[in-house]
């Protein structure tokens, strides 16, 4: 979870974008969490355009948060999963998620 944190901050500076700490937020691996810390940055007065979740699962909080507040994925705000579940293929819409190859890793 560091290391996420951390390669997201130096991405961000590696593009010349300064990272701003009100964004990253923990959502404890919690789907309830992630709901309740989704609506808090969706009612930030400059609230994220997209929304980068550490997990398939934590991200499904964030749609239903997205969708209680009457938004659109992705017009109104992006989302990425982490870690490409079944459960990815089967939101609507489908979630965009990263996939590590594992198995070539630990080649």
């Amino acid at each position: 979870s560091k290391q996420r944190a951390d390669g997201y901050r130096q991405a961000l500076i590696d593009a010349d974008i300064i990272p701003n700490s009100e964004y990253l937020v923990d959502a404890n691996w919690s789907l309830k969490e992630a709901h309740q810390q989704t609506l808090a940055l969706l009612n930030m007065e400059q609230p994220p355009e997209a929304i980068f979740c550490g997990s398939d699962y934590m991200a499904m909080g964030c749609y239903q948060a997205i969708a209680e507040l009457g938004l659109k994925i992705p017009h109104d705000v992006a989302v990425v999963g982490y870690d490409n579940q079944q459960i990815a293929s089967e939101s609507f819409p489908a979630l965009t998620s990263v996939e590590l190859p594992y198995s070539d890793m630990g080649k």
